[in-house]
């Protein structure tokens, strides 16, 4: 597995507090070409986030094809615009997503 961290850097270090907030998408099923390691790789990349940049379990919000909230178009929307709503200036935002482009 390959982990690219683009444009990352530490969480800003504020005189104030920040949250962490992260949306972590992975879609196998497709009807067409199905993919295999997309599910694996938000798990990875969840143990990534918690183990070594302080995000606790709930500041995350994994959508796949085996959680309650599928992800669809609706879904995903849904999900981008609550972070949206939640996101603050100094917050530290992660968006990820691994299936077909």
């Amino acid at each position: 597995m390959h982990i690219a961290f683009t444009g990352v850097s530490e969480p800003p270090r504020s005189v104030g507090t920040f949250q962490r907030h992260a949306l972590l998408i992975g879609i196998n099923g497709y009807s067409q070409n199905p993919l295999d390691g997309c599910l694996n790789d938000v798990h990875a990349f969840h143990r990534v986030l918690t183990k070594h940049y302080g995000f606790f379990p709930n500041d995350t919000t994994i959508i796949t094809d085996h959680t309650p909230q599928l992800p669809t178009r609706a879904n995903i929307l849904r999900a981008l615009w609550e972070l949206a709503r939640d996101t603050e200036e100094d917050d530290c935002l992660v968006v990820y997503y691994a299936g077909h482009g």
